[in-house]
């Protein structure tokens, strides 16, 4: 949530402040990469926002740890039972053979060794061919609990198998109140106060300070701001971006020159900085935007896109 984050600091006229300072220096623009003031998620995100686990548990777990591969614990029995009905149906990775190694998904979001290991009867083959044991990797069984947590934070197939192989050292435990601030900004729509413990309705009162004209105001003073995210992000909808693109165009023609909006082919979330080719595919045309060359537009009259 990171340009969400910047998102409201400078909704709240943090850049305009910063303006100030003596060593101040000056901001040719920014880039916001998967939201910026408006949230979304997918048909399965917007279910887990309705359960209140996190209310009921927040006391008791103030953090939320994903842990490591080696088990299937969340840290909590009421969300391991939660996780476990949501790992029936919609589990990225199944068990497959504890042989077999990691390898990118194909297009079918199906991995190499998913199509290799399971029959048509949607068996495991080393069940009954080698009789070897299934298990599930370590790696996979980490994937698919970072999945249930935020949605599904990448394309798999756009990422090394050593980044995969290695998630856990890159995820850690997160407040559990900031769980909940993403839950009460998806069921708004867009940004609320961090409020520790608090409710959609102890916020009412402020839940237009981020999203209002004088909010929309401070991105004016801002150069050029451009807007990414990856055209298969499972984790914030496309929508996220759509809508930011939308206010931030509210109101004046005079904008279309100074805010892009670049969704990414064959993408999705934390891909879009981790992907093996994310350099080439993701930041170098997008940077070259930044820098001042004219963006290549597609037929959807945004900036080009590559992969």
């Amino acid at each position: 949530m990171g340009a969400g984050t910047i998102s409201i600091a400078v909704a709240q006229g943090v850049l305009e402040q910063y303006r100030k300072m003596d060593n101040a220096i000056d901001i040719g623009g920014i880039g916001l990469s998967t939201l910026g003031l408006f949230y979304d998620v997918h048909f399965d995100g917007h279910l887990k926002t309705q359960d209140h686990i996190l209310v009921r548990i927040r006391r008791e777990a103030p953090y939320i740890d994903p842990g490591d591969g080696n088990d299937e614990s969340l840290g909590h029995e009421e969300l391991n039972r939660l996780y476990q009905n949501w790992a029936r149906f919609w589990a990225t990775h199944r068990v497959e053979n504890e042989k077999s190694n990691h390898k990118p998904a194909d297009e079918s979001g199906l991995s190499k060794t998913d199509h290799e290991s399971v029959d048509e009867s949607g068996q495991n083959r080393a069940d009954h061919n080698s009789g070897n044991k299934t298990k599930m990797r370590p790696a996979d069984r980490f994937c698919n609990k970072l999945s249930f947590l935020y949605g599904l934070p990448y394309r798999e197939a756009n990422l090394s198998s050593v980044m995969h192989e290695n998630l856990d050292q890159q995820f850690g435990g997160i407040p559990t109140d900031m769980y909940l601030q993403a839950v009460r900004n998806t069921r708004t729509g867009w940004a609320t106060p961090f409020v520790i413990g608090g409710s959609l309705e102890e916020i009412a009162d402020y839940e237009e300070r981020y999203i209002d004209e004088t909010a929309r105001s401070q991105f004016d003073e801002i150069p050029k701001i451009l807007l990414i995210t990856g055209k298969e992000n499972r984790l914030w909808h496309r929508n996220s971006i759509d809508f930011m693109y939308e206010w931030l165009l509210r109101g004046s023609l005079d904008r279309f020159d100074k805010v892009q909006k670049s969704p990414v082919t064959r993408y999705g979330h934390q891909d879009l900085f981790w992907g093996e080719e994310a350099h080439k595919d993701v930041f170098a045309r997008r940077l070259e935007w930044l820098l001042g060359k004219p963006p290549e537009l597609s037929s959807e009259g945004e900036t080009g896109e590559s992969g």
